[in-house]
């Protein structure tokens, strides 16, 4: 749970002041107020600035850290999972459908249980997280923008196939899933140099 009504509440502003200040709209700071939806990075830190609180505070159980390494940011946190999942505005239950799981899985994930051995290393792969950095909760305080593009062709081609009164058939999604894995494939020949295997 967060902290993030109390927070808002502590300096006496309504949700629609809060939503005026960080160029949202209301509904939106009542869904992350709720949990039904979490804020992006940026958000947390316009709400940490607004309500003059830490992003830890904010975040409740969730503890996290920012720090400068370098020339890049990187964040601590003890539940990468929900971080993630802001940082790429996934909703958990499309994230279970990109790693296989049911959404109650993912939800689990969210409050705080650690994903088995399998799921770490899927999380890892989607993300372009290392394993170690996802295991111990380090991460990049900027999203990847080729993750970003990643999340994006998975949600267009998921209305690829769609008819105008249907839903995909089984049928439709195995084709999309075969051309992704092709897709997947070539890109990584074209990396090593030699030209891809057909599925």
């Amino acid at each position: 749970m967060n902290n993030l009504r109390k927070a808002r509440e502590a300096r006496g502003l309504s949700q629609k002041e809060a939503a005026l200040s960080l160029k949202v709209s209301v509904p939106t700071v009542s869904e992350w107020e709720s949990g039904k939806k979490n804020p992006t990075i940026s958000n947390l830190l316009q709400l940490s600035n607004l309500y003059e609180v830490s992003t830890d505070y904010l975040l409740g159980e969730a503890s996290v850290s920012i720090r400068q390494e370098g020339t890049s940011a990187v964040l601590r946190t003890n539940n990468p999972v929900s971080i993630l999942i802001a940082q790429y505005q996934v909703a958990p239950a499309a994230l279970g459908k990109l790693v296989g799981e049911p959404l109650s899985v993912v939800e689990r994930w969210l409050a705080g249980e650690r994903p088995d051995e399998e799921n770490r290393k899927a999380l890892s792969e989607f993300f372009e997280v290392s394993l170690e950095d996802l295991e111990s909760g380090t991460l990049s305080l900027y999203p990847n923008p080729e993750v970003q593009k990643k999340i994006r062709y998975a949600d267009a081609s998921r209305f690829a196939a769609h008819e105008k009164n249907g839903d995909f058939s089984d049928d439709d999604m195995e084709s999309i899933e075969q051309f992704k894995a092709f897709l997947r494939a070539k890109r990584l020949s074209d990396q090593e140099g030699r030209s891809p295997k057909k599925e």
